[in-house]
């Protein structure tokens, strides 16, 4: 495989690792071999060291001293924990954005979910990811409420790590731009029923990971 020039070598091997994550070629609890993926990638254990610390920020890969690099095991009970928090959290963020976000706001979240819908058109699950972290972000500084940013902090990296792992899944991306547009049009209209659209986006979602994660 040739490096893409459009990226560095570290997020070379990030993408890699995760569609391998993705499509189950690494399994929960299997050990990551890095000389392997350097040498398949052309490029020295050094960025393969640096995208394993980034995928670990990003809950994929649980890293053990003097051991190895393992892809995460993600539990039943962790799911359910983190989508019950989400659940609880999200909805009302979606509210508050929807009453507390200025023009300025609404014009980067609106941005963010074109790039949301386009990557759902192109199925590029990298870019999708992305935007709906951005989406996310957003609402959650359009609430402005420090307290919520700060529960917001505690369970987002382990969120990130089931949402790679969901909108990987056939058709899963184009589902989740629906949902989010409905979400991002309900609060740039300052409309309440943001949070609505919220709690369906979060049900649904919750499913799906359930899912997925029960065949591995």
């Amino acid at each position: 495989m040739q490096p893409n020039l459009l990226l560095s070598a570290a997020e070379l091997a990030a993408r890699e690792i995760r569609d391998r994550i993705r499509t189950g070629d690494l399994k929960p609890g299997e050990r990551i071999n890095s000389d392997e993926i350097s040498q398949q990638l052309g490029i020295s254990k050094t960025p393969v060291r640096d995208a394993l610390q980034t995928l670990r920020q990003e809950g994929l890969v649980e890293i053990q001293a003097r051991v190895g690099a393992f892809v995460r095991q993600i539990t039943m009970r962790e799911i359910k924990e983190v989508y019950s928090l989400k659940s609880a959290v999200e909805p009302l963020a979606a509210a508050w954005a929807a009453e507390h976000g200025t023009q300025a706001d609404r014009g980067r979240l609106f941005a963010a979910m074109t790039n949301l819908e386009v990557a759902a058109a192109e199925d590029n699950v990298d870019v999708g990811v992305e935007s709906v972290d951005a989406i996310h972000d957003l609402i959650f500084d359009m609430a402005d409420s420090e307290v919520m940013r700060d529960v917001y902090r505690v369970f987002r990296a382990r969120v990130r790590a089931l949402r790679q792992i969901n909108l990987a899944q056939p058709g899963r991306l184009s589902v989740s731009a629906q949902h989010h547009r409905k979400i991002v049009d309900a609060i740039c209209a300052g409309n309440p029923a943001a949070a609505a659209a919220m709690a369906e986006h979060l049900a649904d979602a919750t499913e799906a990971v359930k899912n997925v994660l029960s065949k591995y």
